[in-house]
Order: structure tokens, then C-alpha cells, then sequence
């Protein structure tokens, strides 16, 4: 059985790398594969001088092209969906996630869970054709959260005597503090690669530099409705990402608003139920309270994750209420 090293190594072999590797020329019948690989396996062996990687790229060479024969108007069929959805789902079912939670594990002293989201639809932009695979891990309560995200792309380029498309492999890993994204690192990576790559989070998340990054304070529009959407998991109620309702229960919830007056950012937060479950359609709660005009600050992300673990109407309107005096003194 092949393992997965080897199995992308030759799933990502372009026809014109094969070419290339085996030296044939513009036009080539199956017997000419037979004798180019003979030539190159000899020339290559490990035990004259050659090495063990080139030599197992002359034998995918020669396995994905020793039944085939080219002329030089002949432009072989190449099933870019097929090729890059295996790849996919190589990726996916080698993808040791296990190792990301006890990385995040052993960092922060809690647990954490994790979720693979693929495309399966491709994306095409300028000619080249895309597909994703996002990795979250995150923990109970979602304050910490890591998102890694493996983008397969494929572009078509000329080879001898047709068309044929070349693969290429990037990671980029992002940590989110208070609803903050950081770019941790972003990487391109090859067939041989990306399989050691893929499941090293030490060198995706590195230690040091999250403990440095996730200790900013500032934060900002994007900071707050990422913090609302992937921690709190609001619900959009204008797709405009300025007002968001975080459930408590089938029915009551905390809408959030936000505001700008003189180029400041503000948000007022509130007690809100829906008229049935499952509904968009909100009213107050009678005795509602709200904080006027809490700013775009750490604190008003800290206040908002603290009502929503209290849970109970009574509960957090006590709490805004007490609140409400301190962050009035933020804007002095």
C-alpha cells in the first residue's frame, strides 16, 4: 500500500514533468517510454551515484506514462477535478488532527475539539482553479480559537506536443484573540513536502509567537464581528454585521448593536426575545436595560462573553447595571 508521501508525489506528477524527468521527445510511442526509463533508471540508480528521490520519480515517471503515446498535435485529457479531489481527500484522511489539540493542549492547559470543513466545488480566478480545506480547533467556550487553512490549486501549462496543469500546495494558520485574526504563517509546499508539513502545528503554531501576538490589546471593526460570529455565534440580523443576535435559549437573546458618532465606534447591548423560536423577528424584553454606548475596547468583548455565560434574564440585567457607571468612564 502506498503511503501518503508517495501517493502525492505521484497524484500531483504532471504528464509534463513525467516528460521532462524521462527525457522524451515531442512525439513518443509506449516502447520509447520503456527505453527512456531504462536510460534514466540506470543513469540514476542510488548505487551509482543517484539518488533515492530522483530515482522514485523516474518509477512514477514511468507508471504514469508507460501505456501512453504522444504525438506532437496531441493533447492528452487531463481530469482536473477528479486529480485534485483525490489529493483532497488524501489530505483529509492523513490530516492527524489529534496532534493540533494536544499541541493547543499543552500550551493554554485545557481541552479543545476540532472541525475539517472541505470545498469540494472548485473556485476558479485568472485560470487557475482552487479548492480548501479549513481546519478549526478551539476550546469549550471558543475564547481560544486556530484556524488552518490548505489551498490545492492547479493551473494549466504548456508542455510538449499538448496541454497539461501543474499543482501547488499552501498553508496559511491564523489565531483568533477576542474576535482579533492573526496571520500566524503562510507557507507554499510541494508533494514531498506538504505531508510532513501538514501535521507539524509546532511550526504552524508556533508557541512563542502566540503567546506574543494573542497579548495585543487593541482591537478593531473586524476584531468585534469576528469575535460575535465565530465565539459567540451570533446571528447576522441585517448582513451588514452591525447588529447581531447571541441566543440564550430558544427564545431570549442579547442583541448587539453597533453605532458610530463622531468617527467613534459604539455598541449598545440588550435584552431581546423572539416572537416564536426559530424566528428573525425580535422584540424587547419588557424591562429591558442596556449599556449606552459601550466602546470598541477589550472590556465590552469581556462583558459580552460574561452575560452570555450567565444565561439567565434576571442575572444579566443585574449585571449590565452595575456595569454601566465603568464604561461611562472609558470615554472620559
Amino acid at each position: 500500500m502506498k503511503n501518503f508521501k508517495n501517493f502525492l508525489t505521484e497524484i500531483t506528477l504532471s504528464r509534463a514533468e513525467a516528460e521532462t524527468i524521462l527525457k522524451l521527445p515531442s512525439s513518443y510511442t509506449s516502447d520509447d517510454v520503456k527505453k527512456a526509463y531504462k536510460v534514466a533508471a540506470i543513469a540514476n540508480h542510488p548505487d551509482k551515484g543517484g539518488s533515492k528521490e530522483m530515482m522514485q520519480k523516474i518509477n512514477l515517471a514511468y507508471e504514469l506514462l508507460k501505456s501512453s503515446s504522444r504525438t506532437a498535435k496531441t493533447t492528452p485529457t487531463v481530469n482536473t477535478n477528479e486529480r485534485v479531489l483525490q489529493v483532497l481527500d488524501a489530505m483529509v484522511k492523513n490530516l492527524n488532527v489529534a496532534a493540533y489539540e494536544k499541541h493547543f493542549e499543552s500550551i493554554f492547559k485545557e481541552n479543545f475539539e476540532s472541525k475539517i470543513e472541505t470545498n469540494r466545488e472548485h473556485v476558479k480566478n485568472k485560470g487557475v482553479w482552487f479548492w480548501y480545506i479549513t481546519l478549526t480547533v478551539h476550546n469549550k467556550d471558543r475564547t481560544k480559537y486556530f484556524e488552518l487553512s490548505i489551498m490545492n490549486s492547479e493551473r494549466p501549462v504548456a508542455s510538449l506536443g499538448g496541454g497539461d496543469a501543474e499543482q501547488e500546495i499552501s498553508m496559511r494558520s491564523f489565531a483568533y484573540k477576542n474576535g482579533k485574526k492573526i496571520k500566524m504563517t503562510q507557507s507554499v509546499y510541494n508533494s514531498v513536502t506538504v505531508s510532513k508539513a501538514m501535521n507539524s502545528p509546532e511550526s504552524l503554531f508556533p508557541k512563542n509567537k502566540l503567546e506574543q501576538e494573542t497579548a495585543k490589546k487593541k482591537i478593531t471593526k473586524a476584531d468585534m464581528r469576528s469575535f460575535l460570529t465565530k465565539e459567540m455565534q451570533a446571528q447576522d440580523m441585517d448582513n451588514l454585521g452591525t447588529m447581531v443576535f447571541i441566543p440564550l435559549d430558544e427564545l431570549n437573546g442579547i442583541l448587539v448593536t453597533r453605532s458610530v458618532l463622531m468617527r467613534t465606534p459604539a455598541y449598545s447591548i440588550e435584552l431581546y426575545q423572539r416572537v416564536k423560536p426559530g424566528s428573525m423577528r425580535l422584540v424587547p424584553l419588557q424591562k429591558t436595560v442596556q449599556i449606552f454606548r459601550a466602546p470598541e475596547v477589550p472590556e465590552t468583548i469581556e462583558l459580552i462573553r460574561k452575560l452570555k455565560k450567565l444565561k439567565d434574564v434576571n442575572k444579566i440585567q443585574k449585571e449590565i447595571e452595575s456595569v454601566k457607571d465603568h464604561f461611562r468612564q472609558l470615554w472620559s
